[in-house]
């Protein structure tokens, strides 16, 4: 090489080297510590929308405690099975590694079957050195699924309508006017406890009722009496008394829902925080009117009715609950009788129905009617004096289809009243059998189907009414004979 000669040397890529040291980096404890945090709002979140699901109590319990630890568990297995680390780990760029014939490797390398296993072996680390880039990203995410979860929890705990304070909704008797409202036609019926005006007709159609079936008489009432106000949009239920096991009295709990619920408010009487006296006496109700609606929207309120005409111990006053959901809508006001008893009256409507309003009207009228009690005498007395005054070969002679079907259906709605007052009378389900067989008969000369349709399933409940009340009669010859003619009849209606 002479002298003039050079060496050119062409600069090759830097090349850096990472060493086990370096790739296997504990994580600071604060990044451990937001990815923790990460997977417990994720896990907040989730457990949310299961309770809304699950319509859990809003009461804090141990099983509370139980069922969210179980979801965690549930949730970082699936994780790490799933992905091989959680989301709060993928977040902050950490990573679990098992040591294998002393080497660190990643567990998402290890088959899903082994990925269960090796959890409980394995060991976080941090992928390298942390840049601004990817602390951002893990900041946001973590930010992201944390006012997520808040969003939930807040939707399904604060937001909850067993929470929410109520106001106190006055209302008055009803007037002499409103009663007479030519176009309701009100008849007063009694219902379990109470005893009100229920209308006849509804947008100038007369009002079916139904009597469902379930266990019961003769020893418990029967569920409820339904009123289609509107066949297949609006129905209204009088509801049997269903009171909770430990029902606080009416003013404490009257109390609780117009405060704050986190005000305590114990009474030596009846020693409960203001919180487990809203669950205990609306769990039942949210739970069926979610159910119902699927509603993300209610209102509370404590209606009380002011008529000078009763005592004030059979002035009915309690709860008024509305929920709105994105189809339906229902409204249920649990009336509270002195001694405690609850018995709700219950209306559910298509949201979009123009005839909605009306309805939520009229039923509040029938509210403001009402005279509840104790005691069922009250309405026993009533109505058996309605139906003695009640013949049937007259409406029977009725020629005018609108005024036979009105006719007949107040017999039907008396029939009920009176079940629901003495649900061990045998008699009252015959009777009212035979309007649905006068009912039908009419239907056939009328080619009604909507009658017809009505009349089926009522005579099937009454029929098995019946076959309960065998057991039990005084006479059972007699309640053979009954069962006989109804399964008769019903083999002619389903014809």
């Amino acid at each position: 090489m002479s002298e003039n000669e050079t060496i050119s040397i062409e600069s090759s890529p830097q090349v850096v080297v990472r060493g086990e040291s370096t790739l296997n980096r504990r994580p600071p404890t604060l990044i451990r510590v937001m990815a923790i945090f990460c997977d417990l709002s994720l896990a907040l979140g989730l457990f949310s929308v299961v309770s809304l699901w699950l319509n859990q109590s809003v009461l804090p319990s141990f099983s509370t405690i139980i069922v969210f630890g179980a979801l965690l568990l549930a949730l970082t297995v699936v994780q790490h099975v799933s992905l091989g680390a959680t989301v709060g780990e993928l977040a902050w760029q950490l990573e679990r590694k098992i040591r294998i014939d002393g080497v660190w490797k990643e567990m998402r390398y290890q088959t899903l079957k082994n990925r269960p296993t090796a959890y409980f072996q394995s060991e976080v680390f941090q992928q390298g050195y942390l840049q601004a880039r990817p602390i951002g990203t893990g900041i946001l995410l973590t930010i992201t699924i944390f006012s997520s979860a808040i969003g939930a929890a807040r939707e399904v705990y604060w937001k909850h309508p067993a929470l929410l304070t109520a106001s106190v909704e006055p209302l008055t008797g009803l007037t002499d006017e409103e009663a007479n409202d030519a176009e309701a036609q009100f008849i007063l019926l009694p219902a379990f406890y109470s005893l009100g005006l229920w209308p006849r007709e509804f947008e100038a159609k007369p009002v079916f009722y139904q009597l469902p079936y379930a266990k019961g008489p003769p020893l418990q009432f029967i569920p409820k009496i339904v009123a289609k106000w509107d066949a297949g949009n609006i129905a209204v239920e009088l509801e049997g008394p269903k009171t909770p096991a430990k029902a606080p009295p009416r003013e404490l709990l009257k109390h609780c829902l117009t405060h704050d619920w986190f005000v305590s408010q114990d009474s030596p009487a009846f020693n409960q925080s203001c919180l487990e006296i809203r669950d205990q006496s609306l769990s039942r109700h949210i739970r069926e009117l979610r159910a119902l609606t699927h509603a993300r929207n209610w209102q509370i309120s404590w209606f009380e009715v002011k008529n000078t005409e009763y005592p004030e111990s059979e002035q009915p006053q309690g709860v008024h609950l509305t929920a709105v959901g994105a189809h339906t809508y229902a409204e249920r006001y649990i009336a509270i009788t002195a001694r405690g008893t609850h018995q709700s009256f219950n209306l559910i409507s298509n949201r979009l129905d123009q005839s909605k309003d009306k309805a939520s009207r009229l039923l509040s009228q029938s509210v403001r009617s009402l005279r509840v009690s104790d005691e069922l005498n009250t309405g026993k007395t009533f109505i058996d004096q309605q139906l003695g005054s009640t013949n049937l070969s007259e409406i029977e002679s009725e020629t005018d289809p609108r005024k036979f079907a009105l006719q007949l259906l107040s017999v039907q709605a008396f029939l009920m009243g009176r079940i629901s007052v003495d649900p061990s009378s045998i008699e009252s389900f015959y009777h009212l059998a035979g309007t649905v067989s006068l009912m039908v008969n009419r239907a056939k000369v009328l080619q009604n189907s909507e009658w017809t349709s009505t009349a089926k399933p009522l005579l099937r409940n009454i029929t098995a009414y019946i076959k309960d009340l065998k057991s039990t009669t005084a006479d059972p010859v007699r309640a053979e004979a009954i069962e006989k003619q109804l399964e008769m009849l019903q083999i002619t209606i389903e014809k």
